[in-house]
């Protein structure tokens, strides 16, 4: 079979628009991955979203992070699900909330712990 690009051209158009479909569910945001140790978020002042994906069911949360928006998903089972339930209470609906978070571990050992 002969290379066609028009092949490649389709598969990148099919991609992309799963990926327009994906960010318009999470109101345009990308996914936030804390690097390990500490990071300073802005926790916006709007309801967590469900998530649906490869690691089960994730609660997303609106963040800012050096003026960029994200979505940091994490499981309601987590320890920090409440604790950033908590700081989003304090929003009030209003304005942000900044939080410091720091990340400790990778892949299953992860644990999220926020400093007051």
């Amino acid at each position: 079979m002969a290379f066609d690009v028009s092949v490649i051209d389709k598969e990148l158009k099919a991609y992309e628009e799963e990926r327009q479909k994906i960010l318009k569910e999470r109101g345009g945001r990308m996914f936030w991955n804390p690097p390990e140790g500490e990071s300073t978020i802005d926790l916006l002042p709007e309801n967590p979203v469900d998530i649906e994906g490869r690691y089960g069911s994730r609660k997303g949360f609106a963040i800012q992070v050096g003026g960029d928006e994200y979505i940091f998903a994490i499981s309601p089972r987590s320890p920090l699900y409440p604790k950033l339930l908590q700081k989003l209470k304090e929003t009030e609906g209003k304005k942000p909330v900044t939080v410091k978070i720091v990340r400790a571990g990778t892949g299953q050992q992860t644990r999220y712990s926020i400093l007051e």
